[in-house]
This record gives C-alpha cells, structure tokens and sequence, in this order.
C-alpha cells in the first residue's frame, strides 16, 4: 500500500483515484493472502510445488485482480471483490487444515 503511494505520486494520480486505490488494495489483500496460504498447504510436499502452486492459484486469483481493477476504475467492482476475498477468507482454513491432514496420513 505504500508502494501505490509513491507510485501515484510518480503517476500524477488524483487524491480520489489514490484513494480507490488503497480501499480496493485493502481489500482484496487479505483474500489473495488466504488464497496463497490455501494453496501453499496444497502443493507442500509435491515434487515440483512451485509450477503446481501456480497453476493452482492462477484460476483462483485472477478474480480478484479483475474485481480489484473494476473497483479502481469504476467503483462498480468493490463489492464483488469484497465477496470474493471473504469467500477466500472463509475456505482457506478450511482448505488448508484439510490439505495438511492428508498430507500428514
């Protein structure tokens, strides 16, 4: 979040477009941080973890660049990116647990 305060300031960003900026980063961070633990408990172990956690988290992930993009741009994308990263939030524990309990059998 600090990275886009500089970057508008390089860009020449208006103050209300900076700040669709940082309330979109607010909230889609979370989400994409749950879905990288998700998938990070799903490839542990895999030979080859690195190329099977992309292709596990780009399907899951593009999502919310494009409602975080549509919140930024219009305004409009905000609360489809707010239900996206709670619905992250919610089932990425829940993934994880399950995931890691496989694993460990």
């Amino acid at each position: 979040m600090l990275a886009a305060l500089i970057a508008s300031g390089l860009l020449a960003l208006p103050g209300e477009r900076l700040a669709a900026v940082e309330l979109a980063l607010a909230v889609g961070t979370p989400g994409m941080a749950a879905l990288g633990v998700a998938t990070g408990a799903l490839v542990a172990g895999l030979r080859g973890a690195g190329a099977v956690a992309g292709l596990v988290m780009l399907p899951l992930g593009v999502p919310l660049v494009i409602f975080g993009a549509g919140a930024v741009e219009s305004g409009q994308g905000l609360k489809l990116l707010g239900a996206t990263s709670l619905v992250l939030l919610v089932g990425a524990p829940l993934v994880a647990a399950g995931a890691m309990k496989i694993a460990r059998d």
